[in-house]
């Protein structure tokens, strides 16, 4: 369904590719998570909650493969990086740049308690940003 355009990045779960679709042309992106268990129904079943969430500040979860060595999630694709990064190599930070960010990253997480879920890892790297340059309120 998809073709590989390149290797975004690579961490302890896996790797993440930039993908496009065969037939849309649509760009994404796609967690390879090697698997640690035959456990396929709690993970197919945390995939099917997790698609059903809408919100602009979460990420979209679009497709769930898997074969014996790995889940793949195609996902949408957020080409800004992690927000670790992005704090790490901005030269000028400023309050207003972090109460924007915090304002968004609360807005997702009442959404996830409102479907009582937790995120569990919630720190500057798990959250990646959609692109380059973070607007303004």
């Amino acid at each position: 369904d998809y073709n590989v355009l390149e290797r975004l990045g690579q961490g302890g779960f896996g790797s993440v590719y930039k993908i496009i679709n065969k037939k849309n042309k649509n760009i994404r992106a796609c967690k390879l998570i090697k698997k640690q268990t035959e456990d396929d129904l709690s993970f197919f079943n945390e995939f099917k909650i997790l698609k059903t969430i809408d919100h602009p500040n979460i990420i979209k979860l679009y497709e769930l493969y898997s074969d014996s060595k790995f889940y793949y999630l195609v996902e949408e694709l957020c080409e800004g990086g992690d927000l670790y990064s992005y704090i790490k190599n901005k030269k000028n930070f400023t309050e207003h740049n972090a109460a924007y960010i915090i304002y968004q990253i609360l807005l997702a997480v009442n959404h996830l308690h409102s479907k009582k879920i937790v995120h569990r890892d919630l720190k500057p790297e798990n959250i990646v940003l959609s692109n380059k340059t973070i607007s303004k309120m």
